[in-house]
């Protein structure tokens, strides 16, 4: 007897923790009112200001770092940029964070990627290609450009994305902390809102 039961009980809680990972609660045994349906629902709100370049920027890469300049997010951008067409690993990571420059070295390492590797990507992606900054957001103490790259050639842009920026002891240098930020995805949807039910 004392064994049936064990497992008697035991089936109720299997049966239970099913229902609960279905997302089916388990009825009550005791006298209730009818149910109301409510919603919790919590607002993030990212405020920011875009801007549009009129006409887009066209990067003139400095020559070399000497020359580079963190004065503005523009010109930290084009210093980055100027970077990865010199082939300049070290001046390249100079052009992030200190925190950011730590996790792309972590992230490297995981995927074993050597300065080479990004040596050679740099100059696959950007040969015969110009880059233009194309819009200006500003959210709270972070800038974010919109840039594209350019067929010299001429024709549509082959790739666009947006680098996040903040000041660091005075310097404007590209930040990896608003990697996860729906602002970076989001920012030019149709609709402003996006809404998401987590159950």
């Amino acid at each position: 007897m004392p064994n049936l039961l064990y497992s008697f009980l035991v089936l109720i809680v299997c049966t239970c923790q099913l229902a609960l990972a279905q997302g089916v609660t388990p009825g009550t045994d005791f006298k209730t009112k009818e149910p109301r349906q409510k919603e919790l629902v919590i607002e993030y709100v990212y405020s920011f200001r875009e801007f549009e370049y009129d006409p887009p920027i066209q990067l003139k890469p400095f020559k070399s770092s000497t020359e580079a300049s963190n004065a503005s997010p523009e010109a930290a951008v084009m210093s980055h940029f100027s970077a990865m067409y010199a082939k300049d690993y070290q001046w390249f990571q100079s052009t992030w964070s200190k925190e950011s420059q730590k996790l792309n070295e972590e992230h490297d390492k995981k995927q074993d990627r050597t300065p080479e590797f990004w040596l050679n990507l740099w100059d696959k992606v950007l040969s015969a290609k110009r880059v233009e900054l194309t819009h200006r957001i500003e959210s709270g103490k972070y800038v974010l450009i919109r840039y594209r790259l350019v067929p010299i050639s001429g024709g549509p842009a082959t790739f666009e994305d947006l680098l996040a920026l903040t000041i660091e002891n005075g310097r404007w240098i590209l930040t990896q902390e608003l990697a996860s930020d729906p602002l970076l995805r989001y920012w030019n949807a149709k609709e402003l809102r996006i809404r998401r039910t987590i159950r």
